[in-house]
């Protein structure tokens, strides 16, 4: 350590305790010698020392620098007090090179003795020993040994052997330049976490240590984010680089600052959050001068995840969440941009069309090789892809859903004018509706929209199987096989009485709700009660028996 290496008292070849005869004394032996260009050794040349040539400049520099009762002091610390027979004692195993035995003799007083009268000398020369060490457990022994003697009541005898009665004592300002000279000394050394170590134990200064340690780093990471957005600034192709060069040259700053203020101190929030939010800006603006041209996204998500690492406030996560969020949506979207792109297109102006069977199976032939494109790239079971199929398909059932349910709608006063166009022309609906229907199942879709097309799905085809039943009977085919009862009983399609039986279905059934409800029973159940009876003579007479009394009265 420098400070004890060329400290004054080191350089004048005294004790700090030394007599001002002994300094004086000195002074001139080191200026005789020194004219004589010939080298001085005094005992306190210890072994353990470096070499030291002493010169006219720094001799005289050494001189003043112990003329001051303030300078005394400070330099004290770093030096050797010769006040008990025992310090003389152990001073002569240093000359001799013998440290370990100074050291023990040293330790044993420490040791078993807190700081007293008589002991406040082997505190403060064991601490300068073992400060001279390069061993980071032994500095942090010298540093608690010099702590111990500062702090204790017995200091102030100390004091009074290195400087006169006049001296004002002003302990926390005493530790503070002690503390402030080793940080220095130490910092050339040893990491800024290495250094709070050192002081753990010095409870009473952390407050001191920790701004001497957070004024640097603050300064420096201001700097930084400065610098940082300046470049951003004047070219954001490169804002990537920019940030993590930020990250990189200040992640050590940073976590000083943190190990010694702690996440919830105001000092740390504030820089932390600020290094947070130009992180988040050089994402943000390295994305949106790219997004177009190339994929920025996993840069631009790897600086929000660093600026979200170090980001404390709410309000700052919250936009990094955001921003996190959006980009990684777009990201799902940029390997299949071009497809999306034409599938929205399609989908808004479909929604723009007239519902009809044909609008919404154009929608589903234009889409279907897009989705196609779309699967291969994500994969079958890709929520995004899952999602834009769905909404082809959610569109398209939804139009001729609302085809069927307009012509459904329209049907009862279609069927007053014209019975046979109007079932016709919904007949060909359905089964328009049907095919898209059946189309639409071929495409992938989320459960929930499975569930649902399924039942509508299903829907269809009763819609269809009723219009079926309920349609215009067609002649019977080979001699009234599979044709109705009252064709089954006259033996003719076309014979006068079911002429007559078919205007008055047409004419007066057709015209009432319960006449609608017995035509569409009858459509239903009379081919498979005539595929019963159609070979049984005496119940056909019957029924046509029956039949001509019923036309007698409906012809009154």
């Amino acid at each position: 350590m420098k400070t004890i290496h060329n400290n004054p008292y080191r350089i004048a070849g005294v004790y700090s305790n030394a007599s001002t005869r002994e300094i004086t004394r000195n002074k001139g032996k080191i200026n005789a010698y020194t004219a004589a260009n010939r080298d001085v050794v005094f005992d306190v040349d210890f072994p353990i020392l470096n070499k030291i040539k002493r010169t006219t400049n720094n001799t005289t520099k050494a001189f003043a620098d112990i003329s001051a009762n303030k300078d005394k002091v400070n330099n004290s610390l770093f030096w050797f007090t010769k006040v008990t027979p025992i310090d003389e004692t152990v001073f002569t195993y240093l000359k001799n090179g013998d440290n370990s035995k100074a050291e023990e003799i040293w330790s044993n007083i420490t040791n078993t003795r807190g700081v007293n009268e008589k002991s406040f000398s082997a505190f403060n020369n064991l601490g300068t020993l073992k400060l001279l060490s390069n061993s980071k457990a032994r500095i942090k022994e010298g540093i608690d040994l010099k702590i111990r003697l500062i702090e204790d009541e017995n200091f102030n005898s100390f004091i009074l052997s290195v400087a006169d009665d006049t001296y004002e004592i002003k302990r926390q300002h005493i530790a503070e330049t002690f503390i402030n000279e080793l940080i220095s000394e130490l910092s050339s050394k040893f990491s800024s976490q290495d250094i709070t170590n050192f002081f753990s134990n010095a409870a009473k200064y952390k407050s001191f240590i920790n701004k001497k340690f957070t004024e640097g780093p603050i300064s420096e990471i201001e700097a930084k984010i400065k610098e940082t957005k300046q470049k951003r600034n004047s070219n954001n192709v490169n804002a990537y680089n920019y940030g993590i060069d930020l990250y990189n040259n200040t992640k050590e700053d940073l976590s000083q600052l943190k190990s010694l203020l702690s996440i919830s101190n105001f000092k740390y929030k504030i820089i932390a959050d600020n290094l947070a939010k130009e992180l988040l800006q050089c994402a943000v603006n390295y994305f949106n001068a790219l997004k177009d041209h190339s994929d920025p996204s996993k840069n631009s998500l790897k600086l929000l995840r660093y600026a979200k690492s170090i980001a404390i406030g709410s309000q700052v996560t919250d936009r990094i969440n955001n921003n996190i969020e959006g980009i990684e949506e777009w990201a799902k979207t940029a390997p299949v941009k071009k497809e999306l792109d034409f599938i929205i297109r399609k989908i808004e102006a479909f929604q723009q069309q007239t519902d009809t069977p044909a609008n919404a199976k154009s929608l589903i032939i234009t889409c279907k090789p897009k989705l196609q494109t779309m699967k291969s790239i994500l994969g079958s079971q890709n929520d995004f892809y899952l999602q834009i199929s769905s909404a082809v398909v959610n569109n398209a059932q939804g139009m001729i859903i609302e085809a069927v349910n307009k012509a459904q709608s329209n049907l009862e006063v279609e069927m007053i004018l014209n019975r046979h166009s109007a079932l016709i022309k919904i007949m060909n609906i359905v089964s328009d509706a049907l095919d898209v229907s059946t189309m639409l199942g071929s495409l992938d879709m989320t459960s929930a929209l499975r569930t649902r097309y399924n039942t509508n799905n299903s829907a269809l085809k009763s819609i269809a199987s009723q219009l079926a039943d309920i349609g215009t009977p067609k002649p019977p085919a080979g001699g009234g096989g599979g044709c109705y009862i009252a064709t089954m009983a006259y033996g003719d399609y076309e014979h006068p009485q079911v002429l007559i039986l078919r205007d008055f279905r047409d004419n007066v059934l057709s015209e009432t709700a319960l006449g609608r409800t017995f035509i569409k029973v009858y459509y239903k159940y009379s081919p498979l009660l005539v595929e019963k009876l159609k070979n049984k003579k005496r119940i056909n007479n019957t029924i046509r028996e029956l039949l001509d009394w019923f036309i007698t009265k409906i012809n009154k």
